[in-house]
This record gives structure tokens, sequence and C-alpha cells, in this order.
């Protein structure tokens, strides 16, 4: 309809613009391509001052980071000091009783504040303030139990270890668990064993917060005659509730169901 009837008339309409309009026409043009240009300048400005704006953000965030790990560092390093100091004390006090069963028990509270200082040592060496590599403490912890409870052999430690880290929520209790047990052993079980061997498991349920720790070792157990021995399984009871847990017992074999306490 356009073709055949309209655009004959569109073309009588025609005007063929003079000189002045098409300078108009063309002044116009270039006024719009300045207005483009200046405002593509004004965004590309814009977008510079952003980034420089983020980077000194990032400067400041990683100056300020970096700060917080440094006090998080003298943090730890105070508190293992102190602990150590603590440690000391009770050890120069323990030289002054003559008595046996005093002494044992001053050698339990002090491998006992020695596992939560290696903690603190674990966090100011390594670079997650938050979490602790397990299969590492258990092995420097079995190292410090070893040299206080010299039984003139070497013991067989097998750690399989599933948790990738342990919340420092979590660590403290599961460190003195896990210190009441080697402990145990080196004192107790392995007194007519000619290869003694510690094997630890410690593996996620479908839960992830939720791990079960299993220990056991060759060992035949000897409670003291102290009887210092309810106390431990008390200290265990009460330190699986801590962790939301529970422990089954049987003979040498133990079974924890824990849960990793996040901050």
């Amino acid at each position: 309809y356009f073709y055949l009837i309209r655009m004959p008339f569109h073309i009588e309409a025609l005007v063929i613009p003079d000189f002045s309009i098409r300078l108009a026409d063309f002044i116009e043009i270039c006024f719009a391509l300045f207005c483009i240009a200046y405002m593509l300048r004004q965004y590309l400005l814009f977008n510079e001052l952003l980034r420089a704006d983020l980077s000194n953000l990032n400067i400041n965030l990683n100056k300020r980071n970096n700060e917080n790990e440094l006090l998080l560092k003298e943090v730890h390093h105070r508190v293992k000091n102190n602990l150590q100091i603590i440690c000391s004390l009770l050890s120069l006090h323990k030289n002054s009783i003559v008595n046996d069963e005093d002494n044992e028990v001053f050698d339990m509270a002090i491998n006992r504040i020695q596992s939560i200082s290696l903690v603190h040592r674990k966090l100011y060496q390594d670079t997650d303030f938050g979490r602790v590599d397990l299969k590492s403490y258990i092995e420097e912890l079995t190292c410090e139990i070893k040299s206080a409870h010299d039984i003139g052999q070497e013991v067989k430690l097998e750690v399989n270890n599933h948790l990738m880290g342990v919340d420092l929520n979590t660590i403290v209790p599961l460190g003195l668990i896990l210190n009441e047990l080697i402990t145990n052993s080196y004192k107790h079980a392995f007194n007519t064993v000619s290869e003694p061997k510690i094997k630890i498991d410690i593996s996620h349920l479908n839960d992830q917060d939720t791990f079960t720790l299993h220990y056991n070792d060759n060992g035949i157990w000897k409670i003291p005659k102290s009887g210092g021995g309810n106390f431990g399984l008390e200290l265990l009871q009460t330190l699986s509730e801590q962790l939301e847990g529970e422990m089954q017992k049987d003979k040498s074999d133990y079974n924890f169901v824990l849960k990793n306490i996040r901050k």
C-alpha cells in the first residue's frame, strides 16, 4: 500500500535542504557526539576513582588483618607462657613433696595444663588461628607424654584422622581427653607388653559437625591403688558432655561421639 499509493506523495513532499539546514544538522550531530564522548570520559574517570578507592580499602583491610593476626599470635604466645609458668610453679612445689600419691596428682595436673599449652603453641605457630591440625597436635602431645613417662621402649602410634581442622572451642576439651587416654596408656597399660601400640581413629558422621573418636591400645590396664582411675573416667565423661557427646568404654577400647563446637 505504501509503495504503490503513499510513496509518490512522500517523494513529492521531500524538500532538498539548503546549506543552513545542513549546517544546523551537522552542529547538532557534533554536539550529540561531544555529549556522548563527555559521558564516556566521566564514566571511565568514575570507574578509575572507584578502583583507586577499592585498592585503598583492600590495603587498609590487609593492614588491619595483619595487625589482628599479630595480636592473636601475641595473645596465644602470652597464654602459652603463662601456662608454662604455672607448670613450672607446680613442678617446683612437687619437688618439696615426698608422698608418691601427691606427686602423681601433681604430675597429672601438669600434664593436663601442658596439653592446653600445646594448643596455644600450635595456634601461635600456624597461620589459621581458628583451627588446629589435629593429627599434628596428637603426635606432639604423645611426644610430650612420652618424655614425661618413659617406659623404656618405643610405643607405635597410629593416627587416622579425617577431620581437616578442629575449632578452638573443641580442641581444648578434646586435647584433655586425648591427654588422659594417652597418659593412662603409658602409665598403666604397657608394663607387660613387648610391642606397645596406640591406635586413634577420628572420622565424620553424617552430620559434618559430629565426629567419632575411637581409642585403643594393646596393653593391659591396671587401675592404680589410689583409685585415680575413677577420677579419670569422671573427667572423660565430663569432657564428653562438654562437647555435647557421649563415651562408651570396653576394657581398653574407648568410643566417643562428639560435636565440633563452632564459634
